[in-house]
């Protein structure tokens, strides 16, 4: 039997089932509305066009040896969960997914847009993590690996196999049900591993507090010290070995350094 995209939840699916595009896409699935005609999107037949470019810069420019994955791959124990996979890397031993995006892109935006189309993928190929790159505008690929935590990912599988238990069953969803699992995702996602870096929530800590509180308040009185040190040593002549006046004085050493204190 020939597969469709009505036959599995697929990469590109997972964002719209975190975004809360439930009837829409179950509609798309059970054959009640047609997928969106994508043939006329300039964006993603230009993404489309440059894959294999993409891919073929990878491998020759940044140590990757990518190979096409052309099989639709399924999540073991999960058959509704699949994915075709952009290719696989032999250097790193996971996916690799290419995009081409706007010249304002940052590793930010990717990261907001597709780190649940990445969680899907690792779910798929049982992998901690995924190879994301892309093309801001006209610039040279950029690229970094991406780990949703797995929290996160379980919870975007659970939400996954509650949408396909509706387009089984042909039972319209109703998405209100879920928006408790999906504020938990919400909170999961600022989890995220890039390049197995992390980043932490301090709002937590009194001793960052402290620290945080006297950087604000001391930091206009830290701009006005810097610029009046620069201000005064400009002052002094480069035959002047010292200077002082109104309780500060500037002493030039034998380097020619000049070195200021109170007097």
């Amino acid at each position: 039997m020939t597969m469709s995209r009505s036959d599995y939840v697929g990469s590109s699916d997972a964002k719209r089932i975190l975004d809360g595009d439930w009837l829409a896409l179950y509609q798309e699935k059970i054959g009640e509305r047609p997928p969106e005609n994508l043939d006329h999107n300039f964006q993603v037949q230009l993404g489309i066009l440059t894959e294999k470019f993409h891919i073929h810069w990878l491998n020759k420019h940044c140590d990757f040896d990518i190979v096409p994955q052309p099989a639709l791959m399924r999540m073991p124990g999960h058959q509704p969960i699949g994915a075709h996979l952009d290719g696989f890397d032999r250097v790193r031993n996971t996916f690799v997914e290419v995009k081409h995006s706007n010249a304002r892109a940052s590793r930010e935006t990717m990261v907001d847009w597709y780190q649940p189309q990445i969680a899907h993928l690792c779910n798929v190929e049982e992998k901690d993590g995924g190879v994301l790159s892309f093309i801001a505008g006209n610039e040279a690929p950029q690229w970094f690996m991406m780990e949703p935590s797995k929290a996160y990912r379980a919870a975007l599988l659970e939400m996954e196999l509650a949408f396909w238990w509706h387009v089984a069953n042909r039972e319209p969803p109703n998405v209100l049900m879920m928006e408790p699992k999906l504020e938990q995702l919400k909170k999961a996602a600022k989890d995220v591993r890039l390049d197995g870096m992390r980043a932490v929530d301090m709002n937590m800590s009194n001793e960052w507090a402290t620290h945080a509180t006297d950087y604000l308040l001391n930091k206009g009185a830290a701009e006005i010290f810097e610029k009046a040190k620069k201000g005064l040593k400009e002052m002094v002549a480069p035959d002047v070995r010292e200077a002082s006046g109104f309780g500060i004085c500037i002493k030039r050493s034998k380097s020619g350094s000049l070195l200021i204190s109170e007097a």
